[in-house]
């Protein structure tokens, strides 16, 4: 991450109460499916990749430990004998849940940087401009100028 967007993104943080974190975060992970989903094969060629989607959006709905930790649980069975270990889908597709089952929302940028690809920077921008429309209570951006 660049030094001075995530200095920036960690200073909006570290302004915000437990309830503006979770719905950063929420955000975030919003966020990481929104890039994932535009990789996504034809729904009748998907080996599991939408899964991972799945457990995300699952923890965006009831943000509650046990769907954080459902979300790590997936990833980690997935890795160790699923379809990312067998090569049938890249480990690309695991980064919503990786960043459902993300310690804080700061952690949980790091996968939606990943899941960007080549447009890193647009949504580091986005980030910071979600946690600032957070501190204001306003609107979040929209994730479609992502």
């Amino acid at each position: 991450m660049n030094t001075e967007s995530s200095n920036t993104l960690e200073a909006l943080f570290d302004q915000m109460t437990p309830e503006q974190k979770l719905c950063f975060k929420q955000a975030v992970v919003q966020q990481t499916i929104y890039y994932v989903t535009q990789h996504l094969p034809a729904e009748n060629k998907d080996d599991g990749e939408r899964n991972f989607i799945w457990a995300a959006q699952k923890w965006i709905d009831e943000p509650t430990s046990e769907n954080a930790a459902f979300a790590n649980n997936m990833v980690t069975l997935d890795l160790i004998d699923g379809g990312a270990r067998n090569r049938d889908y890249p480990s690309y597709f695991l980064t919503p849940a990786d960043a459902a089952g993300a310690n804080d929302a700061i952690a949980a940028t790091s996968y939606a940087l990943e899941a960007a690809g080549n447009r890193t920077e647009i949504a580091r921008q986005w980030q910071i401009a979600a946690a600032e429309a957070i501190l204001q209570v306003q609107a979040l951006p929209e994730l479609d100028h992502a």
